[in-house]
């Protein structure tokens, strides 16, 4: 199997499986209303996971165990030493996962809590799959950063405010006109 082939497969395996477990932890009657926002945020995964994961190496061979020094475990870490990037990848985080929680909250109509509980999951998984970049001989290295945790459910929480600001807006002005 090619290494593009590979790659494709395994990111419509891994998605398939993270996407139907959040199907499916919601009610089915909530679903059927609400196909346009599942598709919708379906679809946005896929840009996410395509951002943020792949493509995966072809060659695993495993390093030495220098891992834990690759991951940033102190939150904001750049922004507090000054590193060039650092406030431009925040914004992006940020701007990358409004979307994600638009999406959500229209597709399962939650509260905040779950919805941010589901996109703390998410990206944690993302960042656990980014460990694995560092684990083998890749050239499309991801660091795992706390960072991005946190500015991935900031930016779920704007699209949770915003999905509740327009629904506010819908509702008045349907009334009025």
């Amino acid at each position: 199997m090619t290494g593009s082939l590979m790659n494709t497969t395994l990111f419509i395996i891994l998605f398939t499986v993270l996407y139907t477990s959040v199907v499916v932890s919601c009610k089915h009657r909530t679903m059927k209303n609400n196909k346009i926002a599942y598709l919708l945020l379906f679809l946005y995964c896929l840009i996410i996971f395509s951002i943020t994961i792949f493509p995966l190496p072809e060659h695993f061979y495993l390093k030495q165990s220098f891992v834990l020094k690759q991951i940033n475990w102190y939150p904001f870490r750049d922004v507090i030493f000054g590193y060039r990037h650092a406030k431009r990848e925040i914004l992006l985080n940020i701007m990358l996962f409004i979307p994600f929680g638009y999406f959500l909250t229209a597709a399962i109509k939650r509260r905040l809590l779950i919805i941010l509980l589901i996109t703390f999951t998410c990206s944690l998984i993302i960042e656990s799959m980014q460990v694995m970049t560092i684990l083998v001989e890749s050239t499309y290295k991801r660091h795992p950063d706390i960072t991005d945790i946190i500015t991935n459910c900031t930016g779920a929480l704007v699209g949770y405010l915003f999905f509740q600001w327009f629904t506010f807006l819908k509702r008045h002005i349907y009334v009025y006109f």
